[in-house]
């Protein structure tokens, strides 16, 4: 979080990525969107900007990660945020897979074998993505 805040390149290279969708289910996922509503209208992203478009959880909550994120350069900060949107990014990835594995399981069980041959045409698609990002 202190990456996003501090770091325009950070920003501008992690933020895009971070979707609602992938946030929403977040406990910082106030604090997320007004951090994208201040970038979208090319505000000045400052603690205090986000702090204030926040409701008290959300800024009790900035506070604390504020506090517990360790200081370092902008350079590990934009690592950090790289790492930490690459494992998230992964972890979307396994759960699409998992849902099309049980969503061929179900097809199957049902007689629906097209959709089933589809979910596995799909889940065989990110299985591919998955090995070729890894680098396996």
């Amino acid at each position: 979080m202190k990456a996003l805040l501090n770091s325009e390149e950070a920003r501008a290279q992690v933020l895009p990525r971070l979707t609602p969708v992938m946030t929403g289910s977040f406990a910082t996922s106030e604090i997320f969107d007004a951090l994208r509503q201040i970038t979208e209208i090319g505000g000045a992203v400052t603690f205090s900007a986000l702090e204030g478009r926040l409701k008290a959880a959300s800024r009790a909550l900035l506070h604390e990660l504020m506090a517990a994120d360790e200081m370092c350069d902008e350079a590990a900060s934009l690592d950090q945020a790289q790492a930490c949107l690459r494992r998230m990014e992964g972890d979307i990835k396994r759960r699409q897979m998992d849902e099309l594995r049980s969503k061929v399981k179900t097809a199957e069980r049902e007689g629906r074998i097209e959709d089933a041959l589809a979910s596995m045409a799909e889940l065989s698609r990110l299985e591919k993505e998955a090995k070729a990002a890894s680098g396996s």
